[in-house]
């Protein structure tokens, strides 16, 4: 699997408009130059960063993915299509792109995820049920990736993000054993 990177003006204008904002030429030379310095770096790591979530997914990416970068946008991603908002910092960008992919991952495996995810967590709503399971693999990505100690200093950066599902994260990653229809189908979460 490959990530195609690309500017999208007319796609960029459209968020920007949609935050009230204007868009001018300095604004698409920022998004341009953003991402040639982004994927510069992320090309390092791209291949083992996708192996990484495949191996602790236990599922495979199906298909490449186009990633698209705006300026302005509400959410600093979304997965499908998928576009990251850039920003000033590289390292949280890529760890936004990670996340990201695994909702990508989970989309492409959808019919053999949607039961198992359904029962999940009877009494929680669908963010909660989709966020455990991925936050507990991105956590694995990016101890493998970038070490413990990193991944550590991120969770608690974000925390307040999601919270709750962090929380039940930290409860249930020792039963955890890199496969996740088995995980949802065969484990008792409780």
């Amino acid at each position: 699997m490959k990530i195609e990177f690309h500017y999208s003006n007319i796609y960029d204008d459209m968020l920007t408009e949609m935050s009230k904002k204007t868009q001018d030429l300095m604004q698409i030379r920022e998004v341009q130059r953003f991402m040639k310095t982004f994927e510069f770096g992320w090309t390092q790591r791209e291949k083992k960063i996708i192996l990484a979530i495949e191996k602790f997914s236990g599922l495979k990416f199906k298909k490449n993915l186009t990633c698209y970068f705006v300026k302005n946008m509400f959410f600093p991603a979304m997965s499908i299509p998928l576009t990251l908002r850039i920003s000033k910092n590289l390292k949280s960008t890529e760890n936004i792109l990670i996340h990201e992919l695994i909702h990508n991952i989970f989309s492409q495996n959808e019919k053999t995820l949607i039961k198992p995810l359904s029962h999940s967590y009877p009494d929680d709503d669908w963010d909660f049920r989709i966020h455990v399971p991925l936050l507990l693999i991105q956590q694995r990505v990016m101890e493998s990736v970038y070490g413990k100690k990193e991944a550590e200093a991120f969770i608690k950066k974000n925390k307040q993000i999601f919270g709750p599902e962090w929380a039940e994260v930290a409860r249930i990653q020792k039963k955890y054993k890199n496969n996740l229809l088995k995980f949802l189908t065969n484990e008792t979460l409780e």
